[in-house]
Parts: C-alpha cells; structure tokens; sequence
C-alpha cells in the first residue's frame, strides 16, 4: 500500500510523463473517481519539508491531509502538525 503522499507524486508522474490525458482519462484508466485524482494530486504540491515529515510519521488520515491542502504557508502547516 502507498503512502497518500506516495500516490499523489505517482498519479503526478503519469500525468506529466507518460501521456496519459488529463485527470478525467486518467481516473477512467484507473477506475477512480475524477476527486479522488484531484485530492491525491493536491498532496504532490505539499512543501517537501511536509511531505517528508507526514511519511516519517506514517501520517496518512485524511481529514489531516486534505486540512493541510488548505493552507498557503508552511508555518501554518507546522503548527497544524504541531
């Protein structure tokens, strides 16, 4: 099983790397939903330093990822982390 944030660079890379179409073809390919590649997507642009930090501590929750997608600033990030 892949990390959330694993996911998201993965549907990133077969986005930008190997022609697979947009997000929608992309979910059909994988028989997902079209907000679940959206959402996971959302995670690959996460700071690296946040990135790091949820897979070290195996933080996969999904309440506490997509909150962190609503932030701009890697302060607040890491005071959301605590």
């Amino acid at each position: 099983d892949l990390h959330p944030i694993e996911l998201g660079e993965a549907y990133s890379s077969l986005l930008k790397n190997f022609n697979h179409g947009d997000q929608s073809k992309l979910a059909r390919k994988l028989s997902v939903s079209n907000s679940h590649i959206s959402e996971t997507l959302s995670l690959s642009r996460l700071p690296e330093e946040i990135k790091e930090y949820l897979l070290e501590k195996n933080i996969s929750q999904r309440s506490v990822l997509r909150k962190l997608s609503t932030y701009n600033d890697v302060d607040q990030m890491k005071n959301f982390l605590g």
